[in-house]
């Protein structure tokens, strides 16, 4: 079997040095998404933990009114702080330091 060598595309070639920033780039800021994901994800798991607990201990309709009543705003405060972070994370200005692209050697 003979094997096929790669000659080479004007078009491939002239991004070529562009993939291994690009890749680095797209693996922090995926990695940077599911960091802040699972943090959000585990701060409302407790938010919904608490609440269930809160719940049991109501004695009237008017304390379960206002328990959710506080649990919902807490949620909709939660999930647009979430949106926020979200954004931070996509343009890069929200990124812990060890997840910022690293700047090009100088030429």
């Amino acid at each position: 079997m003979t094997r096929k060598t790669f000659t080479g595309d004007a078009m491939i070639d002239a991004f070529t040095p562009k993939l291994a920033d690009m890749s680095e780039h797209s693996l922090m800021l995926g990695q940077g998404f599911a960091v802040e994901a699972g943090r959000f994800y585990a701060h409302r798991l407790r938010a919904y933990a608490s609440f269930m607990d809160k719940l049991a201990s109501c004695k009237t309709l008017a304390d379960i009114s206002a328990l959710q009543t506080q649990f919902v705003a807490d949620a909709q405060r939660d999930y647009s702080n979430e949106g926020a972070a979200l954004a931070a994370v996509a343009t890069g200005t929200g990124m812990a330091d060890f997840a910022q692209p690293r700047s090009a050697p100088a030429p």
